[in-house]
């Protein structure tokens, strides 16, 4: 059983070096390294955010509120936000922070295998589980994966994709699939050993 299909004997007709397969093992390629990339963008800015509310969240608040009152000084009076006691504001990033930073670290974590998955041509659902994951905006530097988990969906969701997924996990009860066409060009003979 695999993560797209009822696995079984792949078709009698089936190469993994068919037009359609390469192309769609080419597709998912660069929309599963940036995957893996904000991935790990997650996971980092995930344990430095744990870590730091764990350890001072005093600093944090306080440059925080400086940070605030530089910006409130180029506000009109009338327009000027308070904020809560800086005492509120420690304790409640003491909750939320750690939490905050656990969500983010397994986010990262699916993210990244998501995308790892995704370029061998296994395991759609970490694929698809990645991807809408990275479309979240509030996981990880805010918009920016968005875009790539859109793409990275898009593509999981193309026909040609889906199959080659379900065939690359037929394929693998059997053998393992080369990673790639130039994996695999070292073990062929050179024009010179033909002659």
């Amino acid at each position: 059983m695999n993560d797209y299909g009822t696995g079984g004997a792949p078709a009698p007709d089936f190469n993994d070096r068919d037009e359609w397969f390469r192309s769609a093992r080419h597709r998912v390629r660069a929309p599963g390294l940036m995957l893996q990339i904000v991935g790990v963008l997650a996971v980092g800015v995930g344990t430095m955010l744990g870590v730091a509310t764990v350890v001072n969240p005093e600093g944090l608040v306080r440059a925080l509120y400086e940070q605030h009152e530089e910006n409130q000084k180029k506000v009109p009076p009338a327009q000027r936000q308070k904020l809560p006691p800086q005492d509120e504001t420690v304790n409640s990033l003491r909750i939320e922070g750690p939490i905050y930073g656990i969500l983010l670290l397994g986010a990262g974590i699916v993210m990244f295998i998501g995308g790892m998955k995704m370029r061998d041509l296994k395991g759609y659902g970490w694929g698809v589980a990645g991807s809408i994951l990275a479309m979240f905006p509030g996981l990880c530097c805010c918009c920016l994966p968005v875009p790539f988990g859109i793409w990275a969906l898009v593509v999981l969701l193309n026909s040609d994709v889906k199959l080659a997924f379900s065939r690359s996990a037929q394929m693998t009860q059997d053998r393992e699939v080369p990673r790639d066409d130039w994996d695999s060009r070292a073990d062929r003979p050179r024009d010179d050993d033909l002659r």
